[in-house]
């Protein structure tokens, strides 16, 4: 029966072919052989195109975003590096450690350390843009501390602060968190590493603030939603707002 249809269908089909007029006719093998598959091939070709910019898209940002990372990371490993070197160095331990009886020995001090902190801040000018050192030196007078450049005093406030008591804890592994400087409210990644006195004790602390277009401007002049996320979980900076991207904020 469903033979016997088929072949009725196909004859009707055939005989209103046949009964067109020859421009119809014509029209009707131009749609079929030309534009039906002229379209199809199109649709099929722009797919194609589509995905593959899709594709070498994914790649470049796959490799800009590779090498924005190596430069954090090597920036992360400078200053982890500086503030090892700072905690060791003689005559920062002296500010730190050493009782003063005058100003005039503090300052003659203060002059051999600031040199050595400043030599490091112009050699690594790309990847540092501060660093501070915080000293509970109770023989210097914190006036003369805070007149001074790259100095600070540990006031109570700061001693409250969780940074303040993870990098004491932590000790020699130091700590990276993120915040605002001494003279700035721009936030930028800082590392913190405790200065130890011969017993071990804290006598200081070595902050070392990241450049801060490592972390801000480079985002700002990216044309996709990027962020900087540290350990997987802590939020650093991005160039949108994580409410937008809620797993980021669990």
């Amino acid at each position: 029966m469903d033979i016997f249809m088929k072949k009725i269908n196909y004859k009707k089909g055939f005989h209103l072919f046949k009964d067109m007029k020859f421009f119809h006719r014509m029209i009707l093998i131009y749609l079929i052989g030309g534009i039906i598959p002229l379209v199809a091939v199109s649709i099929y070709t722009n797919m194609q195109t589509r995905k593959m910019m899709i594709k070498v898209t994914e790649e470049t940002q796959t490799e800009e975003l590779s090498v924005l990372g190596s430069s954090i990371r090597e920036s992360m490993t400078v200053l982890n590096n500086v503030s090892k070197r700072l905690c060791y160095n003689s005559d920062i331990l002296n500010l730190a450690t050493k009782k003063y009886k005058t100003k005039k020995q503090f300052y003659q001090d203060y002059r051999e350390a600031n040199a050595t902190i400043e030599d490091y801040l112009n050699f690594y000018a790309q990847d540092i843009s501060s660093i501070n050192i915080y000293l509970d030196n109770n023989t210097i007078d914190p006036y003369d501390l805070e007149k001074t450049d790259n100095l600070c005093y540990f006031r109570d406030s700061i001693k409250n602060q969780s940074w303040y008591k993870e990098t004491v804890n932590r000790k020699n592994e130091g700590y990276w968190y993120f915040g605002s400087g001494k003279e700035s409210d721009k936030q930028t990644m800082q590392f913190s590493r405790a200065i130890l006195n011969k017993d071990g004790g804290v006598a200081g602390i070595v902050n070392v603030l990241i450049q801060y277009n490592k972390t801000q401007s480079t985002l700002a002049e990216r044309n996709y939603d990027t962020a900087i996320i540290y350990n997987d979980f802590y939020w650093i900076s991005g160039n949108f707002s994580s409410i937008e991207y809620p797993f980021l904020m669990e």
